[in-house]
C-alpha cells in the first residue's frame, strides 16, 4: 500500500512538472534570480552545488534506493561475476545518483 501511495504522488508531481514545462516557462527556480532578474551562471552553480534538504523528498529517495538495491541483487544472482556484471552494478549506482539529483534539484539545471 505504501509503495502505491508513493507512486501515485510521484506520478502526480511528474504530471504537474510536465504541464508546467509545456506552458513554455522554466521550471520553478530555474531562471529567476534576485529581484526578478534571470539568474546568473554563478547563482545557478551555487544552487546546484549546495545541499538540498527537503524532508518531503525522503520517500522518493528511499523508493529509488530500495528498488535499485533489489535490482542489484537480481543482477548478482542471475549473472556471472566479471567485468560486465561490475559495469552493470556501476551504471545502476550512477542511475541512482542521477535520479536522486533530479529529485533534489527539481528540474533546475545550468
Amino acid at each position: 500500500m505504501y509503495d502505491d501511495e508513493v507512486n501515485a504522488k510521484l506520478m502526480a508531481e511528474q504530471k504537474a512538472q510536465r504541464d508546467y514545462n509545456q506552458c513554455g516557462t522554466q521550471a520553478p527556480g530555474q531562471g529567476i534570480g534576485y529581484g526578478g532578474r534571470p539568474k546568473t551562471t554563478e547563482e545557478k552553480l551555487s544552487d546546484i552545488f549546495s545541499y538540498h534538504d527537503d524532508p518531503s523528498a525522503t520517500p522518493r529517495h528511499k523508493a529509488i534506493r530500495s528498488t535499485a538495491k533489489h535490482f542489484a541483487e537480481v543482477i548478482i544472482e542471475n549473472s556471472p561475476a566479471g567485468q560486465d556484471q561490475s559495469l552493470a552494478l556501476l551504471y545502476l549506482r550512477q542511475a541512482v545518483m542521477f535520479a536522486n539529483a533530479a529529485i533534489a534539484l527539481n528540474g533546475r539545471t545550468l
